[in-house]
């Protein structure tokens, strides 16, 4: 099998640490968009057809981008993005290796993602990119550095129906920077998450307290903001007005709070969490453990 649903992904274990976790919140009925994984055994027999090898990782990503991916796959996978693209205008696409998440070894932000994907010859191209990823330099020096070996490393690909987000961001379920566990960190800011992800933007700080629920705010510069565009994603400066104002509500806040902590709850364990909020309804975008906590 080379595709599954998000609802059955937890039953396989070729899907990768991150596409695992996305189905856990989906059996608790937690507000995920919905999506299909392509499985790392898609990942291995395309290796495998076009004689590459894992352990082998020099000029791997060119390799794998040039690679021919096997028809059964390509078969699954169109057939499958056809028929979330019934109840959506585009999909995200991201890596889930089954290193990605590891509680020893975060390989948070170690790969791609990919927004606002419209058809199905793109999305090939980007999963064939997201394998690729696999094999930068930043990730094999950070296998290196962590003693593990890339014989073993493999890599699923998550395909979601898109939130075409006016506000996101990342939750902790314990505070990163005071270690207090009894705090929620959340910090928000316009647009698609990827510029807090990725560190483009200073975003708004709220913290709550889960026993209490003080709320504790910082507003931050906001200073961009990224949305889909015809094809792909455009960046646009905030206006005056945004950077001067907290883009959320306190509902907002507390709702999000309240989700963070049904969350803590499924995995005994803290976490971080990527939301994004279209139409005033929150979605849940990724869970993964917090390693520093």
């Amino acid at each position: 099998m080379f595709t599954a649903s998000l609802q059955l992904v937890d039953r396989y274990e070729a899907t990768g640490g991150k596409a695992k976790n996305l189905s856990i919140l989906t059996r608790h009925q937690l507000p995920v968009p919905d999506g299909f994984v392509i499985t790392t055994d898609a990942f291995s027999h395309c290796m495998k057809t076009n004689q590459l090898t894992p352990e082998n990782s020099e000029y791997m990503e060119e390799k794998i981008l040039n690679a021919i991916i096997p028809q059964p796959i390509v078969t699954q996978v169109e057939s499958a993005f056809h028929q979330l693209m019934d109840s959506y205008n585009s999909v995200a696409v991201r890596s889930s290796s089954q290193a990605e998440d590891l509680k020893e070894a975060s390989f948070a932000g170690q790969y791609q993602s990919y927004l606002h994907v419209q058809s199905a010859p793109e999305l090939l191209e980007k999963v064939k990119a997201c394998w690729a990823s696999l094999f930068t330099p930043q990730v094999v020096q950070y296998v290196k550095n962590m003693n593990l070996s890339m014989e073993n490393l493999s890599m699923g690909v998550i395909v979601q129906g898109l939130v075409d987000a006016e506000l996101s961001g990342v939750i902790f379920s314990a505070n990163p920077v005071t270690n207090n566990s009894r705090e929620i960190m959340i910090n928000a800011s316009y647009g698609l998450g990827e510029t807090i992800v990725s560190g483009m933007v200073t975003p708004d700080c709220y913290l709550v307290d889960k026993e209490t629920w003080r709320l504790h705010k910082e507003r931050g510069e906001k200073e961009i903001k990224m949305i889909t565009a015809e094809r792909g994603t455009q960046t646009l400066e905030t206006t005056i007005q945004e950077r001067n104002r907290f883009c959320l509500s306190d509902r907002q806040i507390f709702n999000l709070a309240d989700l963070t902590k049904k969350v803590e709850a499924i995995y005994h364990h803290p976490v971080d969490i990527e939301f994004a909020i279209e139409n005033e309804q929150i979605y849940l975008l990724q869970v993964r453990p917090i390693t520093t906590v």
